[in-house]
């Protein structure tokens, strides 16, 4: 199993990395546009606000589908590292057909 490590490494660090760096971006991401939106009108009413909130929704919504997209992909790297020899095989095929559709 060590001469598929660096396969893993290179494959699901990178993955991880970014489902974990997600929400820091997010929160820095839409305090940058509002205080883009804030500076250059030199006030806060209520069109403001609502172009922060549907920026929030979809930058939340891009994460979400993120998350939902790769975490079977994690799954699958975990189980098929720890457990390969013990896991049954309609397991392992359900989740690939999972990922499969995700994609």
């Amino acid at each position: 199993m060590l001469h598929i490590l660096p396969n893993y490494i290179a494959t699901y660090t990178p993955i991880a990395t970014v489902m974990i760096a997600n929400p820091y971006l997010y929160h820095h991401s839409t305090k940058d546009m509002e205080n883009i939106i804030t500076s250059t009108s030199g006030q806060f009413t209520s069109r403001e606000r609502e172009i922060i909130d549907a920026i929030k929704i979809k930058f939340s919504v891009i994460n979400m589908v993120f998350y939902i997209c790769w975490v079977p992909n994690l799954l699958n790297g975990v189980l098929i590292w720890t457990l390969w020899f013990y896991l049954p095989t309609s397991c392992l095929i359900t989740l690939w057909y999972i990922m499969l559709t995700l994609r």
